[in-house]
């Protein structure tokens, strides 16, 4: 395990790096109880994890913190045994000990070749981590991906827009403020080994997409895209924070949401406030559209008859009296109820 030094005079940050360095610490410094934990790199063997790594080594015993890493193997291209070994390439060169995961990643998840890639990986950095008792997860993340992943969103309709945070949960991001052509310069310039997925680039996946069609027209178009865009993906994380907090306040579990408090706020806070209590109840997330929680939302509210139900995801909806509350089998049975069905 790479441990902090006990050194009083680190390793010395090289000029090319200070900037990244700069905004990596910005990050790690808002990062709670870091000193003394140990981070677990996820190095892929792009450009962003080999930079990620590399100053992550420096800023270690700055900040007082144990290094791990990790390459998750996916197994999806012919460049996959490639990119294993230009991730313990740049591994090596940052002398922090990596440890290689191979994964299968399913063709019939119902999230795609990406999402489902995602999920796998998610899962399989956790299980590492807690393997390796890493208290904090850290990924190559940059201010580009937090842009096309807004871009995304907005495009695809979810309901909530909002950005990548720096931290969030175990992850941490240290390169979110930095685009992809810093990083790809400070790479060059410090001449660390790393290579592109050719995944990223196959254009019928969304994210290849934009990269190789959309990204080109909006970079000649506005200069610099991916800051805006990240801006106002940020500024979007705001104010979903903000409205996720006030939304809370509208339910409690066990006793669901009063209705009339329910009419007495912006559409906006009930369908977050029935969506959480949905998903105080699945016990997770649930991917019923938002337009779809709005609608459910909008009748559960409603005047009419004291009991009405409606499927949110996993759970029902169910409007008891005063009162709308959230139950994986509904009550009173389908034939003395009134059901509704948003599409998903």
């Amino acid at each position: 395990m790479a441990a902090p030094t006990n050194s009083a005079r680190p390793p010395a940050i090289p000029r090319r790096l200070r900037l990244v360095a700069h905004h990596a610490l910005r990050v790690l410094d808002g990062v709670p109880g870091l000193s003394g934990s140990t981070v677990l790199v996820a190095v892929s063997g792009g450009p962003d994890s080999a930079l990620l790594v590399k100053v992550m080594s420096l800023l270690a015993p700055r900040r007082g913190f144990h290094l791990r890493a990790a390459h998750i193997n996916h197994n999806l291209s012919s460049a996959a045994a490639t990119l294993q070994q230009h991730a313990l390439e740049a591994c090596r060169v940052a002398g922090v000990p990596c440890v290689v995961h191979s994964v299968t990643v399913p063709e019939h998840s119902g999230q795609g070749p990406e999402g489902a890639a995602r999920a796998v990986r998610r899962d399989a950095l956790e299980l590492l981590a807690r393997e390796l008792r890493c208290q904090w997860i850290a990924t190559g993340h940059n201010a580009t991906d937090v842009a096309e992943t807004f871009l995304q969103r907005v495009l695809e309709g979810a309901g909530r827009q909002g950005a990548l945070r720096a931290v969030e949960g175990n992850r941490v991001r240290p390169l979110v403020a930095l685009t992809r052509g810093q990083i790809r310069q400070a790479v060059l310039d410090v001449q660390l080994p790393a290579m592109d997925d050719p995944m990223n680039e196959q254009t019928e996946l969304l994210r290849g997409h934009l990269r190789r069609r959309v990204w080109p027209v909006l970079t000649e178009k506005f200069g610099a895209p991916d800051r805006t865009l990240a801006r106002a993906g940020q500024l979007a994380q705001e104010d979903d924070d903000a409205l996720e907090t006030m939304a809370r306040r509208a339910w409690q579990p066990h006793i669901g949401a009063d209705r009339q408090s329910l009419r007495d706020l912006p559409i906006a806070l009930t369908t977050r406030a029935l969506k959480q209590l949905a998903e105080s109840v699945a016990g997770g997330p649930i991917r019923t559209g938002h337009e779809a929680v709005r609608k459910a939302a909008k009748a559960a509210v409603a005047h009419g008859g004291p009991v009405r139900q409606f499927k949110v995801g996993p759970v029902w909806l169910v409007v008891l009296g005063t009162h709308v509350v959230a139950q994986h089998d509904p009550s009173p049975r389908p034939s003395q109820r009134s059901v509704v069905k948003p599409a998903a």
